[in-house]
């Protein structure tokens, strides 16, 4: 967590981290998910044979932990979207990370072309052009 001596990791290392760290927590909420649902299907035989006793009392506390189980295996869901929801996050921010990095190196092309080339100059000789005029101000246009 902490790097004291060594150099800090770049953007697409912190990302590749959270991206492994994300997966881990969605396949932690998966295994609890499948527990829960084994779960669920003891309670429910184990509803159904109380029931065969005649057992009602039995079969109403049963019945109230099924409810509470699928409850929570429903909040499972939600979370294992949220989950999901910020790894989609993380990789558009990585996404634009790298747009901006795309940016920058196209901003410094187009400045050091624009020292090359001088715009101004060639504005100034397309004028030329088009009025028929070249730079020794003689009319071309009617030779």
């Amino acid at each position: 967590m902490f790097n004291f001596f060594g150099k800090s990791p770049t953007p697409k290392e912190q990302q590749r981290g959270t991206d492994r760290a994300l997966r881990k927590v969605g396949r932690d909420i998966e295994r609890d998910r499948r527990e829960l649902e084994r779960e669920e299907k003891k309670l429910e035989l184990e509803i159904k044979k109380m029931a065969k006793e005649g057992n009602r009392e039995g079969c109403a506390i049963l019945a109230k932990q099924l409810v509470q189980l699928r409850k929570q295996k429903t909040r499972t869901y939600a979370a294992g979207s949220k989950v999901q929801s910020i790894g989609v996050s993380n990789k558009v921010m990585g996404a634009n990370v790298k747009l901006a990095g795309a940016m920058g190196a196209t901003a410094e092309t187009m400045a050091s072309m624009n020292n090359i080339m001088r715009p101004e100059k060639i504005a100034a000789d397309m004028r030329a052009f088009g009025t028929g005029l070249c730079q020794d101000g003689h009319d071309r246009g009617n030779e």
